[in-house]
């Protein structure tokens, strides 16, 4: 059977390592404009939550990937 990949782009695939859908989840980048960031120790959504005191370091810095990667995109257009 033939993996298809889709072709997408200025996607973010967040996944969340207690998420019991991640295993269903794109856990490698598609590519350079499709990255997938996976949060270890985060739940369902947790990078679309408030941000908190308590929230742990990886989820504070994939939450700035995200940022990051969305204003690019939006600045290029």
């Amino acid at each position: 059977m033939e993996e298809r990949i889709p072709k997408v782009t200025r996607v973010v695939l967040v996944n969340g390592s207690i998420d019991p859908w991640h295993y269903l989840g794109v856990l490698q980048d598609l590519n350079d404009e499709a990255p997938s960031i996976y949060i270890n120790g985060t739940a369902h959504c947790a990078n679309m939550y408030p941000v908190a005191p308590s929230d742990p370091v990886q989820l504070t810095e994939a939450r700035q990937q995200i940022e990051d990667l969305i204003g690019k995109w939006l600045q290029e257009d």
